[in-house]
């Protein structure tokens, strides 16, 4: 079934000046892909997210883009999960592109990420996106995130830039993440959404992906569909590095106390948890400390939603770990096989 209606949406907080940079790529995108069918059958709408800015978000894009472009305002600043849901709710097509406010696409970006939804078993398609270097004068490709297990945990890796630089053919990878990325709506609601518990940001998006591939759904990454991230700082600016720091290790230990869905392995993390709590002592981490406790808090509501995941189980720990590892070794393999 040929996808014929998309909603993209983007959350921003205090970004107005990179949305009135970024996004007229996307609104002339929309526009290039619904025109592209003769018979007129595709939508597609743009829901501008305002996670409670005070930069006058709304007021200074009023009136400068089409009616297609709506903005869906907070009262509460509830970070980026919570404002990719939001959005998302708010539409209602057969699929839901998230994007970061500070992204310029390509023209023609849309239609080879919608193409891999014929397959009713794809939930998520990812799209190459490049990112400027330390010294800002190379495009690098940062499409690879790959989760693995070791060590007592779920874990998270990013492949360099000449190895995905060298996948040419759409491929099924080991995660993903919502900065540019096509979901199915379908699938979306199936899985609850994004949880509202990683507010107000950091593991959100994978634990999203990750919850749909033991479900049974694939994650693709699509090299044909280029973006060009410029990687804005809101994090670093709203948030001090301790609070970053809390935030990213509680969010973490609660994806994992979640997900892992194996008794042995779930005791296997306890134990790494331990670990982690007496070395944070010993060297006086204490954002980490803090993201310990803070998780900790939360282990009521941990044990809830992983019995819930546990009930949806398709694709257990260890069948899922090992897709992992060969996922990855075939695109560490691409330019060999091909």
């Amino acid at each position: 079934m040929k996808i014929r209606s998309v909603d993209v949406v983007i959350p921003t907080y205090n970004g107005a000046d990179l949305l009135l940079k970024f996004l007229p790529s996307v609104v002339e995108a929309c526009v290039a892909w619904v025109r592209a069918e003769a018979d007129g059958v595709r939508h597609a709408r743009i829901y501008v997210v305002d996670d409670a800015s005070t930069d006058r978000t709304a007021d200074k894009l009023h009136g400068l883009f089409p009616e297609s472009v709506a903005v869906v305002r907070s009262t509460v600043h509830g970070g980026v999960g919570r404002a990719i849901h939001r959005g998302a709710v708010a539409g209602s097509a057969e699929t839901i592109l998230s994007l970061n406010n500070d992204i310029r696409v390509e023209k023609d970006f849309l239609e080879p990420l919608l193409m891999p939804f014929d397959d009713p078993g794809v939930f998520a398609v990812s799209a190459r996106i490049l990112r400027r270097d330390a010294s800002g004068t190379k495009w690098i490709n940062q499409s690879g995130q790959c989760l693995f297990h070791a060590e007592g945990r779920i874990r998270t890796r990013t492949l360099d830039h000449d190895v995905m630089e060298r996948v040419t053919e759409l491929v099924e990878i080991p995660g993903g993440c919502a900065t540019c990325a096509v979901l199915r709506r379908a699938t979306y609601e199936q899985l609850g959404g994004i949880d509202p518990l990683y507010s107000p940001f950091y593991w959100e998006d994978v634990d999203l992906f990750y919850r749909a591939m033991k479900r049974g759904y694939r994650i693709m990454y699509q090299p044909r569909s280029t973006v060009y991230h410029e990687h804005s700082v809101t994090v670093k600016r709203e948030y001090s590095p301790k609070q970053v720091e809390r935030i990213f290790w509680r969010n973490f230990l609660l994806f994992n106390g979640i997900n892992i869905s194996d008794d042995r392995y779930a005791k296997e993390f306890r134990g790494y948890m331990f670990g982690l709590f007496a070395r944070s002592v010993v060297h006086g981490e204490w954002g980490r400390l803090a993201g310990i406790a803070d998780a900790i808090r939360q282990r009521r509501g941990v044990a809830e939603k992983r019995a819930a995941e546990r009930a949806n189980l398709v694709v257990g720990d260890e069948a899922l770990w090992r897709k992992f590892t060969a996922w990855e070794e075939r695109i560490l393999r691409w330019g060999e096989a091909t």
